[in-house]
């Protein structure tokens, strides 16, 4: 997972298999000029997958 804004990108790395549904935050991500683009990327074996669900975007004061 990752986002993107004004330049810098933040990322989040999935190190090893996760069985089960994780939680995944990335924080302190900057908006600038009030853009921002959030993507997932992923790479594995054949017949491997990578599930997104209920993703959310919350403005911290």
């Amino acid at each position: 997972m990752h986002a993107e804004s004004g330049g810098k990108r933040v990322r989040y790395k999935v190190k090893k298999d996760n069985p089960q549904w994780k939680t995944v935050e990335l924080k302190k991500i900057k908006v600038n000029d009030g853009e921002l683009k959030v993507g997932f990327s992923a790479r594995g074996k054949a017949g491997a997958s990578c599930q997104v669900d209920d993703v959310s975007l919350v403005k911290e004061e």
